[in-house]
């Protein structure tokens, strides 16, 4: 192409003002402007939320993180399980001062109340990491150009990791529902399945692993470090309510000790799934309460996580 040519297709694309204008030229020198094509599909939440579980399953930590789950779920089910057949054996006693049917209850919420303790914070971590593994690598940007509404993001990220962790959750509350079941039959006890407050003791584990995964993602939006987040969740699950416990047995009948014994995360969360006659939560809140509490952590600790999320730069 001359030069001549080349001018006078760059007076074509430029305006008045001698700013580039966003108009195309086609071969004939004439100006093209651009127009956008409305057939396509705009930016839906859909879009967003499938991309968004996609990422999290392509994650490696979210692999290794979820079969470390299952495993050691099964390492602390199998030990209760030998702690339930050795009670049985030492004390003939305990299945007729219980009941036949409230025994074989309480050896299924016992034994989900135990096995989940380690599912809580593995499955928190994946809810973490959901967020800050893209603080950490620099791919935030790249998510951020594609999905500018910061608040749509943080939905769809909430939504795909509820998705995930109630996936994963239904397969622990399966494995350890079938061995709490088999292990009762050998024993000629049988979990009566028919009983409503069997299956609310089942979907009220279930909605405690989606809340720990939800807090983890609340916390990895607040201080955007991984290790940071994962400590503080550790300390809101384990470290907290064993010292209130602690400090309960030096200090009895303190109504502010007390309060904050009963209304931490990690209590509320015990307290909410826990259906059992032989509670070892004490004189703490009710099911219901309990519930109520959780859901208030969760919008405090969600809500100021995208807050930040919305207003600091990334």
């Amino acid at each position: 192409m001359s030069t001549a040519t080349q001018n006078q297709n760059m007076q074509h694309t430029e305006d008045p003002s001698g700013r580039l204008s966003t108009a195309s030229c086609d071969d004939g020198g004439e100006v093209r402007p651009f127009t956008s094509d409305p057939s396509l599909p705009g930016l839906s939440f859909g879009r967003v939320l499938v991309s968004e579980f996609a990422k999290l399953r392509a994650m490696r930590s979210t692999l290794w993180l979820s079969i470390t789950t299952v495993v050691l779920t099964g390492l602390m089910v199998t030990m209760m399980l030998y702690s339930f057949a050795w009670m049985l054996s030492e004390q003939s006693d305990f299945i007729d001062t219980m009941g036949r049917d409230a025994a074989a209850t309480e050896l299924l919420n016992q034994n989900l109340l135990s096995g989940m303790f380690f599912a809580f914070i593995l499955i928190g971590c994946i809810g973490v990491l959901s967020v800050t593994s893209e603080f950490g690598s620099g791919s935030i940007r790249s998510t951020m150009a594609a999905v500018p509404r910061r608040l749509t993001l943080v939905a769809a990220k909430a939504a795909a990791l509820s998705l995930f962790a109630a996936a994963l959750g239904l397969v622990l509350i399966l494995g350890i529902t079938l061995a709490a079941s088999l292990f009762a039959a050998r024993h000629d006890l049988s979990v009566d399945f028919g009983d409503v407050q069997v299956w609310q003791m089942l979907g009220a584990n279930l909605l405690m692993i989606v809340a720990v995964a939800l807090m983890g993602l609340g916390l990895g939006l607040i201080l955007r470090s991984s290790a940071g987040a994962i400590v503080v969740l550790a300390v809101l699950l384990f470290v907290a309510p064993m010292a209130m416990d602690i400090i309960t047995t030096f200090v009895e009948d303190n109504p502010a000790i007390d309060l904050i014994r009963n209304w931490q995360f990690g209590s509320l969360l015990d307290a909410a799934r826990d259906f059992g006659e032989m509670s070892m939560m004490g004189d703490s809140v009710g099911r219901l309460e309990a519930g109520v509490g959780v859901a208030g952590w969760l919008v405090v600790s969600l809500g100021l996580g995208g807050l930040l999320f919305r207003r600091r730069d990334v």
